[in-house]
């Protein structure tokens, strides 16, 4: 087993990456935490920002590449949550195509990461 901080990043991604190709699990965690904001925690908890450096050693440059298209589409999103009031829930956003796409992605990302 690796252990250390590019372990931990690694580890960190594809759990979050799980949860949001995942519509069960979305809705399982809307349910089982009534009091979050899923949709705003989703797009919250990605830390993987090409800003933000510090976690860069842990992947290979096509990961990278792949974070970074996944984060550009995440933005997109975002920017079609922005607005709605109340915020959406996780029904509402699982019938976005901005979301669709982002879940798309992020099924893509795993497909190729989790076969190597």
């Amino acid at each position: 087993m690796q252990d250390g901080a590019p372990y931990f990043y690694r580890r960190n991604a594809i759990e979050y990456l799980e949860m949001v190709a995942c519509a069960q699990t979305q809705r399982e965690y809307e349910r089982n935490v009534p009091i979050a904001d899923v949709p705003g925690e989703l797009l919250d908890q990605f830390v993987y920002s090409p800003e933000l450096g510090n976690w860069r050693d842990a992947f290979a440059e096509e990961e990278l590449r792949d974070l970074a298209e996944y984060h550009r589409k995440l933005m997109v999103a975002a920017k079609a949550f922005n607005g709605r009031t109340p915020g959406p829930g996780v029904e509402d956003i699982l019938v976005m195509p901005e979301w669709i796409e982002v879940m798309k992605e992020a099924q893509g990302i795993l497909d190729r990461w989790l076969t190597r």
